[in-house]
């Protein structure tokens, strides 16, 4: 008797705001029975057997091999890896891109990936950080991942997320 006596729209935005109020306390009891962790990731080799740069027109001869590490911290969700996209970079400068294939990771799994780097591409602007750096054999390459992935809980999978990555550090020849 008490929804007869409210206006038309009190009615409707009460019931809009009953609903409201009972899709957040769902998803807050499903976030909190599943309890989501951040995909780990961490680089565990990187071998440089080629890194010359030509004095005549700023051609980068590289062969740069990386193995990383991906780790689902989750105990209930799995992770759909659908695109890996790594990008090599000498000093803010991409010089190479390679395409990781993807893979599925169940639950507190890990998967070992390797990325190599191999060719030569033009690169300006990066000559005399490279003669500086080239005496000690030490080079400051930094690897970007960009990533699409999906959750899987049972049998439902969430729309693509694009985690970003960034590791940099300076790997010797």
């Amino acid at each position: 008797m008490f929804f007869l006596s409210l206006s038309p729209f009190s009615f409707i935005f009460n019931c809009i705001f009953q609903i409201l109020i009972t899709l957040a306390i769902i998803t807050l009891v499903v976030w909190f029975i599943f309890c989501p962790n951040v995909p780990k990731f961490h680089i565990d080799d990187v071998t440089l057997t080629q890194f010359n740069l030509s004095d005549s027109n700023d051609t980068l001869h590289y062969n740069l091999n990386v193995n990383m590490t991906f780790r689902n911290p989750n105990c209930r969700l799995g992770i759909y890896y659908d695109k890996i996209e790594a990008n090599g970079l000498y000093h803010g400068v991409r010089f190479s891109t390679v395409d990781v294939v993807g893979f599925y990771l169940g639950h507190k799994k890990g998967n070992n990936v390797s990325a190599v780097f191999k060719g030569e591409q033009v690169v300006s602007g990066v000559k005399g950080k490279y003669e500086a750096e080239n005496g000690d054999g030490v080079f400051k390459i930094d690897l970007k991942l960009r990533l699409k992935i999906r959750f899987k809980v049972w049998c439902m999978k969430t729309p693509k997320f694009k985690p970003k990555f960034d590791c940099e550090g300076f790997v010797e020849c």
